[in-house]
């Protein structure tokens, strides 16, 4: 998967980030969208919600452009795999604030 570079008006360090919320926080920086069980498996975590919940919840503290936005878990599914059964969500970094964009005359 290709490799982004997000950069947010604070870094994971202005933010405050215990180690966990910091990988986290990281891996949304280089990724364009991750799933939860990506952030579970990369970033060896639990309940990667809570994690962006408490993230987010700093942004909005420092009154920061950015936010996690978060989709809403798909419940699981009774298939034929097991990656089917678990709940997922999609997490992404995102800029919050419209950009203006100049006037045509």
């Amino acid at each position: 998967m290709a490799t982004y570079s997000i950069t947010p008006d604070f870094d994971a360090l202005a933010l405050g980030l215990d180690a966990n919320q910091s990988k986290v926080y990281q891996q949304l920086c280089t990724r364009r969208q991750c799933t939860s069980a990506e952030l579970i498996q990369r970033c060896h975590i639990h309940n990667p919600h809570a994690i962006i919940e408490s993230i987010n919840l700093r942004l909005k503290a420092l009154h920061s452009e950015w936010l996690i936005l978060a989709s809403n878990p798909r419940a699981p599914l009774s298939g034929p795999t097991q990656s089917m059964r678990v709940p997922l969500a999609y997490y992404r970094l995102r800029k919050t604030v419209a950009i203006s964009r100049p006037e045509r005359t």
